[in-house]
């Protein structure tokens, strides 16, 4: 074994969701997982700035609905940390709209999934989030997030429409990162153009 694996560190994430059952879920999925780490876990939004300060977790899995201050606020905060202190964040909603979607990935999400999901699609985000060493320290690269995107339009079936969900937020987070706004015009046309690509598969 190569020492750089002996000495590698579980990826370590905090949870924060307000639904209890949907929250024991994620915590039992982390603590199975031999490469991550579950720093903390809360249900209440307005524990998670001082959890992030305090434990400067490598991904907060935040739910949008959490009690006190909901996700958007957290990831508000989250979001004016300095480098080297923010967290990579995996947004979990169940509102789909493309401009709340956009607003999310503006505020400095990693990641976004959509309810209802199954869980295993959870688990596939923070595994990508560990494989590619997603953190604090080092975002998602232009290169990753289009090597990201083959690899869910390949493996995943261009005729699921949940795929075809999946392929296309990561398709805005792209053209995000790339300097396109919701606003900019042509952004729908390529977000539909990639729609059309797919379900031509």
């Amino acid at each position: 074994m190569h020492s750089s694996e002996a000495s590698a560190k579980p990826y370590r994430i905090l949870v924060a969701a307000g639904d209890e059952e949907e929250r024991k879920s994620y915590e039992r999925f982390i603590h199975e997982a031999k490469d991550m780490e579950l720093v903390s876990s809360t249900g209440n939004g307005n524990e998670v700035p001082d959890l992030v300060l305090k434990l400067v977790p490598d991904a907060v899995l935040l739910d949008m609905k959490l009690y006190g201050m909901d996700g958007l606020g957290c990831l508000e905060y989250i979001n004016c940390l300095q480098p080297g202190k923010k967290p990579a964040v995996l947004f979990i909603s169940d509102t789909a709209d493309e401009s709340f979607t956009a607003r999310v990935f503006e505020m400095g999400a990693s990641f976004f999934v959509l309810k209802p999901c199954d869980l295993s699609q959870i688990e596939e985000r923070l595994r990508q989030f560990c494989l590619t060493g997603i953190s604090r320290d080092r975002p998602l690269d232009i290169k990753e997030q289009g090597a990201l995107l083959a690899r869910y339009t390949v493996t995943r079936g261009a005729k699921n429409r949940g795929s075809i969900g999946r392929c296309l937020t990561v398709a805005s987070w792209m053209l995000k990162n790339i300097g396109f706004s919701l606003h900019m015009p042509g952004f729908a046309f390529i977000l539909e153009a990639v729609r059309c690509y797919l379900e031509s598969g």
